[in-house]
């Protein structure tokens, strides 16, 4: 890879990352404390960790971003089926 490419790359990480921790619900989550303070080994204890359901997401994102919805169960079943 050349340097331009690189720095580009850099850069969109920089972007990226800047616009990531303006995300309450992020640094609230298990795994940046784990990332930031693990107890033994990062990725084991990433492993580990329950998977969210799309029902728990949509709730942080909805949230943090201050969107009220309502959404039936039958459009989260829907939803879930589309993401898998």
């Amino acid at each position: 890879m050349n340097s331009s490419v690189v720095g580009e790359r850099a850069y969109l990480l920089n972007r990226f990352l800047t616009d990531l921790a303006d995300r309450k619900y992020f640094w609230d989550s298990e795994e940046v404390r784990i990332f930031i303070k693990p107890k033994n080994n990062v990725m084991a204890e990433l492993k580990i960790l329950p998977r969210p359901t799309i029902e728990q997401v949509l709730e942080k994102v909805t949230v943090e971003a201050q969107i009220n919805i309502q959404i039936s169960e039958y459009e989260v079943n829907e939803y879930t089926e589309k993401i898998k």
